[in-house]
């Protein structure tokens, strides 16, 4: 069992604190990749919901679009959890 912070030295009240620091930064590394994967879903979802509104022309189209211009790589534009 832990001790209790008003029982602790100031060494170890310090590194109670530089501990909590550690896993705050890790907790917020987290978030931010969390953060990053949930934003690509949202994207994916509504990308896929407006090709879902499409007409077959329209799809036809936007093929005709990416087979021209091409869509880039994902050496190009990153990978998730590569920022």
């Amino acid at each position: 069992m832990a001790k209790k912070p008003e029982n602790m030295s100031v060494e170890e009240l310090e590194a109670e604190l530089q501990a909590l620091d550690v896993q705050k930064q890790d907790i917020r590394a987290k978030q931010l990749e969390l953060h990053k994967l949930l934003d690509l879903k949202i994207m994916d979802a509504e990308a896929e919901r407006l090709i879902a509104g499409m007409d077959e022309s329209e799809r036809a189209a936007l093929n005709r679009t990416l087979a021209v211009q091409g869509i880039d790589s994902a050496e190009k534009v990153g990978q998730i959890g590569n920022s």
